[in-house]
């Protein structure tokens, strides 16, 4: 069960990387400007030369055309198709379900400025979204009793208990003089990457800027008292020296992730939802819900 709910998770994932490519592949203005590119693009020059051999810009488009254009455009018709379709029927999603994912989704990235944190997880919420409204349409006429649904909660119930996480950096050295040149460095400015590969003796965090990851409460593999001690800061900040029985530490916190805890009440339709999915021979698309709208695509006839 464990394994299917991570699946679900990673379907979001990769249905977002296409929606991001779709939306630019199909934006009106990236036909004519380089608005929306993550690089300035001239239309009117090569995005490439290989010796004499020059990739235009046209060349370029057709090639993202041609090998994802097809499937973009049929996820972008899908999202709307889903989302107009739970619009009609009046459904909704428990807020807990999905914050639920997206925070065991945020413990599969890896370091993010605070503007990316924001962009993405709007976009992640409305993947999420999407996704379960899709379940809850396909699976509205599968009959689930309430006995399944308390079953399947008492024996799985532990999976949709998400225990506060930490996101965490350090910088470890041997005594408190380097460590505070270390905050004057940083103080003035310098990245806390670029102090860790500087002066860390964390030879195994060394090469990542003292990247650690994300740890729980109960995490074996978190040096003892940073738990607690990162609780008591704002994300992205770095920590005064911390006195460890192995020198002195200081701690950057990048992220901070709250507890998820959900009652029976919360999850009883998301459960449903699973269940119903558990007795489909099929794994639900979008598509098979097209002939309760109008749709029309350029590649009706493909």
């Amino acid at each position: 069960m464990r394994n299917k709910f991570i699946f679900g998770i990673l379907l979001t994932l990769l249905f977002t990387n296409i929606l991001t490519l779709a939306l630019w592949l199909w934006s009106p203005q990236s036909k004519n400007t380089s608005e929306g590119f993550s690089v300035d693009i001239n239309p009117d020059a090569p995005v490439a030369k290989v010796n004499d051999t020059k990739i235009t810009y046209q060349q370029w488009l057709t090639y993202l055309e041609n090998k994802y254009g097809k499937k973009a455009l049929k996820e972008m018709i899908n999202k709307d198709v889903t989302n107009q379709l739970a619009d009609q029927e009046n459904l909704s999603i428990n807020e807990g379900v999905v914050q639920l994912e997206l925070s065991l989704l945020a413990t599969m990235e890896g370091i993010l400025t605070e503007e990316a944190i924001d962009q993405k997880e709007q976009r992640l919420e409305e993947e999420v979204t999407n996704r379960l409204y899709l379940e809850e349409l396909v699976t509205q006429d599968i009959l689930v009793s309430e006995e399944e649904i308390e079953s399947y909660y008492n024996q799985y119930s532990e999976q949709y208990h998400f225990s506060p996480s930490i996101q965490l950096s350090h910088i470890t050295v041997e005594d408190q003089a380097t460590a505070q040149k270390i905050i004057s460095e940083l103080d003035g400015g310098t990245s806390f990457s670029t102090l860790a590969r500087q002066y860390t003796t964390d030879e195994e965090t060394r090469d990542t800027g003292g990247y650690l990851g994300y740890f729980t409460s109960s995490s074996s593999y978190l040096p003892s008292g940073y738990f607690e001690y990162a609780q008591e800061m704002n994300e992205h900040t770095y920590s005064e020296p911390i006195q460890t029985e192995d020198g002195v530490a200081i701690i950057y916190l990048h992220r901070y992730l709250p507890e998820v805890d959900l009652s029976y009440d919360q999850l009883h339709a998301h459960i449903r939802r699973e269940i119903a999915l558990e007795k489909m021979e099929d794994v639900p698309q979008a598509t098979s819900l097209w002939n309760q709208l109008e749709v029309d695509w350029v590649y009706k006839n493909k």
